[in-house]
Order: C-alpha cells, then sequence, then structure tokens
C-alpha cells in the first residue's frame, strides 16, 4: 500500500516539474526512497503511514547555497502536497548532537524555527521526530 502512496505522490511531484527518481543503498541494491534534485539541492524522501518523511536534505558538492532555488524547491513540494490529500504529516528526524559544533548550531536553529511553524516533537520508535500536520501548512487553502 505504501509504495502504492509513494508511487501515486511521485506522479503528482511530476506534475508540478520535479523528477523523482528511485534511490537504493550502493552495493546492495536496497531501496531507501525517492530523491528529487533541484540544482543545487537534493531532497530523499520516502512515503510512510500517511507522512511524507525527509530523510535528506543537501547540497550537492560543489555548489554554492542558493536559497531562491530552495525555496522553489519548498513551493514546488507544497503545490504537489496541496492537490495530494493522502498524506497528513512531514516528519524528519533532525539529528542535532553533531560536530563540528557549527553545524549542530544550524541544526539546533532548523528545529527552533519549524517549531515555530507549529512542527512538534514525537517520539517514534525510540527517536525523537519533527512532525508538522500538512493542513497547519496550509491553513486557509483548500486541499482537494
Amino acid at each position: 500500500m505504501m509504495e502504492r502512496l509513494e508511487a501515486l505522490f511521485c506522479r503528482q511531484l511530476q506534475t508540478v516539474g520535479l523528477a523523482p527518481e528511485p534511490l537504493f543503498l550502493a552495493g546492495c541494491g536496497l531501496r531507501l526512497g525517492q530523491h528529487i534534485t533541484l540544482p543545487p539541492y537534493r531532497l530523499v524522501f520516502r512515503v510512510q503511514s500517511n507522512a511524507l518523511l525527509i530523510c535528506s536534505l543537501t547540497r550537492l558538492p560543489d555548489c554554492a547555497s542558493k536559497p531562491s532555488s530552495l525555496l522553489r524547491l519548498w513551493r514546488l513540494l507544497q503545490e504537489a502536497l496541496l492537490s495530494f490529500s493522502s498524506l497528513r504529516h512531514i516528519r524528519m528526524l533532525v539529528i542535532t548532537d553533531v560536530l563540528p559544533r557549527r553545524l549542530a548550531l544550524q541544526r539546533q536553529k532548523l528545529v527552533r524555527r519549524l517549531c515555530q511553524q507549529g512542527a512538534v516533537t514525537c517520539l517514534l520508535d525510540g527517536e525523537r521526530w519533527l512532525e508538522i500536520d500538512i493542513d497547519r501548512i496550509f491553513l486557509g487553502k483548500a486541499r482537494s
């Protein structure tokens, strides 16, 4: 069922101009999820239990940060989610206890900002995840 839901969401992403592709663990063929590349960023995600799990959001090697591209990626994701009511939450595991310290501070700031936007911390499988209700993202907008 989840593979079907993920495939349907990927089709919705394609309608907004994104090109999701399956992502496999190198050397063993284990499917990790899907990935979208919108230079200079790469988003890895999967669908699980009516939630969009953000596995990673990284900048491509040797690419400079480009906030306008990140905003464009977020807007396209929002557009796809607005037309796809089967997903109820966005979840992400943000690990803040990392080195170098600068990276830890950036991640802590990200967690604070997401919580200001309505994300809450929930315990899933012994890990602290951030979760935001998708309808909260679209306050005042009707989802189909």
